[in-house]
């Protein structure tokens, strides 16, 4: 047993950083390292690749929620939403036989 109190809150806080937080943060990074490049190439439809970036700074404001607790609101908004965008995302595309990316414009 851990007899320091503050032992437990350390502990605490490590799974926590490392668990919800660590995942949305490197989610936020993959959302906007793919929205980025699709919105200047144009391989997805603007508006998902707009969403995705505000996806992905909802994500990344929401680590403060380290520091502060009222920013603990912003945890499940990207969390659940970017995986509603990435279905959105993945179907909206398709690769052709040769290889090629593309949408269809009137989506």
């Amino acid at each position: 047993m851990i007899d320091n109190i503050n032992e437990i809150y350390i502990l605490k806080y490590l799974g926590y950083s490392t668990g919800r937080v660590a995942f949305i943060a490197a989610f936020g990074i993959l959302m906007a390292g793919i929205s980025i490049p699709c919105l200047f190439v144009k391989l997805m439809p603007r508006w998902i690749a707009i969403t995705g970036l505000i996806l992905a700074a909802c994500a990344e404001l929401s680590t403060f929620s380290l520091l502060f607790y009222d920013a603990t609101i912003l945890l499940p908004i990207p969390r659940f939403e970017s995986f509603i965008w990435d279905f959105v995302r993945i179907n909206t595309c398709e690769i052709k036989a040769d290889g090629i990316l593309t949408f269809d414009s009137k989506a």
